[in-house]
C-alpha cells in the first residue's frame, strides 16, 4: 500500500489484510462517514474529518466563552 501511490486514494484499499493499525482502523469504523483524522496525512485524499469547511475557507478566528 505505501509503495502503490494509486492507493492512496482508493480507502477500499486500507486495511485488507491481516497486518494493520488497529487503532487507526477502529476510530475511521465509528466515525462520520467512517472518516477520522489519527495522522495529519488522513486530511488529504478526501478523507479529512472536517466537513463543516472547505480548504478554500479555512478559520481565521476562535472565539472561546469560559464561564461557570
Amino acid at each position: 500500500m505505501a509503495l502503490d501511490t494509486a492507493s492512496w486514494y482508493s480507502p477500499a484499499a486500507y486495511y485488507t489484510g491481516p497486518a494493520g493499525n488497529d487503532y487507526a482502523g477502529f476510530f475511521h469504523t465509528v466515525g462520520l462517514n467512517q472518516r477520522a483524522s489519527g495522522f495529519p496525512y488522513d486530511d488529504i485524499h478526501d478523507q479529512s474529518t472536517v466537513q463543516i469547511l472547505s480548504n478554500s475557507g479555512p478559520p481565521t478566528s476562535l472565539t472561546l466563552g469560559i464561564g461557570w
